[in-house]
């Protein structure tokens, strides 16, 4: 069985995972463990991995019906929906969480599903999905955001979240699980224990680095370079990074500064993208300070909205009891 399980949350995770099974990837993805979690039946994995359907809140002894992106609706019972359905499905040893953070049920069941895998040290990356169109989506997507942001604290959880992030904004669905599909493949190359080098305690040492480095852990998204554009790269060093090497003789240092480095040589029997040297990187700050920004945007489009969709005008004065006026 393999070591990687991917998770997805709802419809976007559900509807991303089938594309990164049907189209070309690393043999990571292709052999990993497929696990779906959501509220609603509208939303089929056509048979590829298998769903499990939650009941609802207001009535457990029924099946949910969807949260239609009111993520409170439901969400006492994520994670005890999430806690059973992992005694029965175990998690893998390397996971990722797919979700999009702007609707209701993969919003709130993904960050049950985080803070259950994390809670248990288990390697997990969240691959999250942003939307800004409109208002409830914005606030979603910032609220839940800062939600796993919380995270960090000692008295939520104190782990590093790790987590690559895509903003869903005028592309077209396809473009949008094209670049999850792509950030995805990338990903599996670094969980797995298949590479030369490249250990579990690497992994997830990576991953949480503030556990061999005593650096306070943070909200860190994860950015993969490959080849030329390691070279050109001028931004803020990376808090941790993994390496993969075509070979070996060619492994080299990239970044000076950075708190934890781990090194690899790519498994060519994984199915690697065609690259002599591929980089996931981590960062420190910066996703809290893009969140920040976030929330000042959410701010003002919250009094936009007040101001441009006001009360109706009370046109009833002829009206009778029942409202009817003619």
């Amino acid at each position: 069985m393999s070591e990687l399980m991917v998770i997805g949350c709802g419809g976007t995770g559900i509807n991303i995972m089938k594309d990164m099974i049907d189209a070309p990837g690393t043999r990571i993805l292709k052999e990993a463990q497929y696990l779906a979690f959501d509220s609603s039946d509208s939303n089929s994995s056509d048979g590829k991995f298998e769903v499990l359907h939650m009941n609802s809140a207001k009535n457990p002894g029924q099946k949910a019906q969807g949260s239609g992106k009111d993520v409170t609706l439901n969400f006492e019972n994520h994670a005890p929906f999430i806690a059973e359905s992992f005694k029965v499905r175990k998690p893998g040893k390397f996971c990722i969480v797919i979700m999009s953070v702007a609707g209701g049920t993969g919003s709130g069941q993904g960050f049950a599903v985080l803070r259950y895998l994390l809670s248990r040290g288990i390697p997990t990356v969240g691959l999250f999905v942003q939307d800004h169109t409109s208002l409830v989506e914005r606030r979603n997507s910032t609220k839940i955001m800062l939600s796993i942001s919380n995270q960090v604290q000692e008295r939520f959880l104190g782990k590093v979240i790790p987590h690559v992030r895509i903003i869903n904004d005028e592309r077209t669905r396809r473009e949008i699980n094209d670049e999850a599909v792509l950030n995805l493949n990338y990903l599996s190359l670094f969980l797995t224990e298949s590479n030369e080098e490249l250990d579990f305690e690497d992994i997830s040492n990576t991953l949480q680095y503030s556990k061999v480095t005593g650096l306070p852990p943070a909200l860190s998204e994860i950015n993969f370079l490959t080849d030329k554009a390691i070279d050109t790269y001028t931004g803020k060093p990376p808090v941790s990074f993994a390496t993969l090497f075509d070979h070996r003789d060619n492994a080299r240092p990239l970044f000076k500064d950075a708190a934890y480095r781990a090194t690899g040589v790519i498994n060519p029997d994984n199915n690697p993208p065609k690259a002599d040297v591929v980089v996931m990187m981590l960062d420190h700050g910066e996703a809290v300070q893009k969140l920040k920004i976030e929330l000042e945007e959410l701010d003002s489009a919250q009094q936009k909205a007040k101001s441009t969709f006001v009360k109706q005008e009370d046109l009833s004065s002829n009206a009778d009891d029942s409202g009817f006026d003619f």
